[in-house]
């Protein structure tokens, strides 16, 4: 049986089971911003490039959208795809129980809370609330003229209770609110069941499957069972940490937000460049060598920013996945656990091409942040990785390419369609290349590599607009807002978003940055 190594952090309700010893929670995570080189942050964060389960719960019609190789238009009722008010990911929070010795079961209630943003998604099913309002799914059957015939369908709407007419409070559709710093999304499961065999629903996701390879009790809330408890989140937040570029590139002066944290509390930082070849660089930062630069502007020293070729290897990266295993173990969760964070971040972590700083999030911002609360008494573990995606000169070039122009036509992607995929049916999961050869859609529609993979060759602006990584509609439409330019808008037309809905998000997210009598003046 595992014994806990942090702290009581619980709120103690009426207990619904009497235990000897308390439960033991651990919950690890990944926090993760996007940063350009005078440390500013970078709005459009709304995108993933791993597909969760179909099972899994949405906060819709807050909606999370997907990195494509092929050109596509991305736009969403609700909150669209790069929107810019989300400047913070929460990136697959799980939650463990470890039962005291000799107990088998126990029943409790756990809640979270996001101050700053939505808790978009989660499973099992929880209780959802809103800036105080709470959420629930209802089944609606609507009725629509299709070719002169009415058809009913029923669909699963989720709604708010509010003010109605007379004052009267009802139940209505609920949407989402514009997403800012004061946005407060909770989550709540009751009767949380712990212990007893599991009969977790199938899936073939590697995201999903690397949390269950852990020692817990099983939980189960009302039909849904699963090893751990699962949400995650958008925000319109900033990191605790500033990383900042020297005017020559060389290095990285990184410094906590002032009145953010202190800065003695974040042990140690990692500073790594990935090529996306299975090569990696990377320079490890420990507390010993940190020091105050002045009174109000504590620092770390200054991370060489820039790599020699002969420190990218195999070898780095698997050192790198080791330090922070050992981190993440001093930090309080057990060997198993942190092998599952860093398995179900391998892609992200470890292969996407990028420069990034990782460290350890203190414990005091994290609830502060994030609070949970128990039901029963519990002794609490949260281990939650910073990662700031720091804006690399390569990046900055590529938007320079990006830029200058010309700005290709789609008719490439024309041949691309004629030459390698060819006929395709709607009802199959499953494209047909010319000559009979099959390849699975979600190839074509959501997972990186189908152009690398055939050996096509990719117009110079498209091929710098791959190489942007996860965060590219991000970082585009930071470059357009900050140095408008007609190639970047013509390129944004050609193969990103319908401009005008994304220039109404920026024009929300700055509107909900005013003070309150700035926004209601004519």
């Amino acid at each position: 049986m595992r014994f806990a190594t942090s702290l009581l952090t619980a709120l103690l309700v009426v207990p619904v089971v009497s235990a000897a010893e308390p439960l033991v929670i651990h919950e690890w995570g990944t926090f993760t911003s996007l940063q350009d080189e005078q440390g500013r942050t970078i709005g459009g964060l709304n995108v993933d490039e791993e597909f969760l389960p179909p099972f899994v719960h949405d906060l819709y019609p807050v909606m999370i959208g997907f990195n494509r190789d092929v050109p596509t238009t991305r736009t969403f009722k609700g909150i669209s795809a790069c929107n810019p008010t989300v400047t913070m990911r929460l990136e697959t929070p799980v939650v463990y129980v470890h039962l005291p010795a000799g107990q088998t079961a126990a029943t409790f209630d756990l809640s979270a809370t996001f101050h700053g943003g939505f808790l978009s998604q989660f499973y099992p099913l929880a209780e959802p609330s809103v800036n105080g309002r709470p959420l629930r799914w209802q089944d609606v059957t609507t009725t629509t003229l299709i070719q002169g015939k009415q058809v009913s369908q029923t669909i699963r709407e989720l709604q708010v209770l509010g003010p109605g007419q007379n004052g009267v409070t009802t139940w209505q559709r609920w949407q989402a609110p514009v997403l800012n710093a004061k946005t407060t999304s909770t989550l709540t499961w009751r009767g949380i069941r712990a212990g007893g065999a599991l009969a977790a629903p199938a899936t073939d996701s590697p995201i999903w499957l690397a949390p269950r390879a852990v020692d817990a009790a099983n939980l189960a809330v009302g039909d849904e069972q699963e090893r751990y408890l699962f949400y995650r989140g958008l925000a319109h937040l900033d990191a605790p940490l500033v990383a900042r570029r020297s005017a020559d590139g060389q290095s990285l002066r990184v410094t906590p937000r002032l009145g953010d944290l202190d800065p003695s509390t974040v042990p140690q930082l990692w500073l790594a460049d990935l090529r996306g070849d299975g090569t990696a660089a990377f320079h490890t930062v420990d507390v010993a060598i940190h020091h105050l630069r002045s009174l109000d502007e504590p620092a770390f020293s200054d991370i060489a920013a820039t790599f020699t070729a002969n420190e990218y290897s195999a070898e780095r990266l698997k050192l790198l996945r080791q330090e922070l295993h050992t981190a993440l173990v001093a930090d309080g969760l057990f060997a198993d656990e942190a092998l599952a964070l860093l398995a179900t971040w391998e892609a992200s972590y470890f292969k996407a091409p990028g420069q990034r700083l990782f460290f350890l999030v203190p414990r005091e911002w994290t609830d502060r942040v994030l609070p949970l609360t128990t039901s029963i008494p519990t002794v609490v573990t949260r281990s939650m990785m910073g990662r700031i995606e720091v804006v690399s000169p390569a990046q900055r070039q590529a938007l320079t390419t990006i830029a200058t122009g010309p700005v290709s036509t789609t008719a490439w992607y024309d041949r691309f369609i004629t030459e390698h995929v060819g006929y395709k049916d709607e009802k199959s999961d499953f494209i047909e290349r010319p000559g009979g050869a099959k390849i699975n859609r979600r190839l074509m529609t959501g997972e990186s590599g189908v152009f690398a993979s055939v050996q096509f060759a990719l117009p110079p602006d498209y091929q710098a607009y791959l190489s942007l990584g996860r965060f590219r509609d991000a970082l585009l439409w930071d470059a357009q807002r900050r140095t408008p330019d007609a190639e970047q808008v013509q390129f944004l037309r050609t193969y990103v978003v319908d401009e005008k809905v994304f220039a109404q998000d920026w024009q929300k997210a700055a509107l909900a940055a005013k003070p309150t009598a700035a926004r209601n003046a004519p």
